[in-house]
């Protein structure tokens, strides 16, 4: 397949965000982790945090998920910021399937490790909006009032992501019988 400039901006861009993506997961488990050392062991308590952010807000999908009756809401904190990581790590791994996908040196693009990342993309892309809405009710239960947070563009992108493995299939078994007959 020929280089072009196109392929080779999406190889970088798809690695940078692949690294921010992982980058971004472990930092916010790493805090979550110190926080909820710090809050075991007593060096720091809810009166604490809110003494210390004044005004403290983060809205999250629309909803403040870690203020309650004016105080920081702890379970809210690690549902937020769980969350986010959890996302950080399904983005990290659908850019690291996207920038392969694109890294391709020589050859044909319907390969059958083309058509596995693309699937491995759409099943990660509807896993997206499905821990949304799962830590959404999770939340629920903890007393957070989030907003769902979801759109159909979501559930589409995964469609149109596992429908192109389709096509990516087909292409490789059409080159597959075409390379046959030569």
């Amino acid at each position: 397949m020929k280089k072009t400039t196109l392929r080779e901006t999406t190889t970088v861009l798809a690695k940078i965000l692949e690294l921010l993506s992982f980058t971004g997961s472990g930092m916010t488990l790493s805090s979550l982790i110190t926080l909820a050392i710090l809050l075991a062991t007593g060096h720091i308590n809810q009166q604490l945090l809110t003494d210390v952010l004044t005004n403290p807000q983060v809205n999250y999908y629309g909803s403040s998920v870690i203020l309650k009756n004016g105080q920081l809401f702890i379970p809210g904190i690690f549902i937020c910021f769980g969350s986010l990581a959890i996302q950080f790590i399904l983005f990290g791994f659908i850019f690291h399937n996207v920038g392969k996908i694109f890294a391709l040196k020589a050859g044909s693009p319907f390969s059958a490790e083309n058509v596995k990342r693309i699937k491995y993309i759409g099943y990660l892309a509807l896993a997206l909006p499905i821990v949304k809405l799962a830590l959404s009710i999770f939340g629920m239960i903890f007393g957070v009032s989030p907003s769902m947070g979801v759109s159909a563009y979501e559930f589409l992108f995964a469609l149109v992501a596992l429908s192109l493995s389709q096509y990516f299939a087909y292409g490789a078994e059409l080159e597959k019988d075409v390379d046959g007959l030569l």
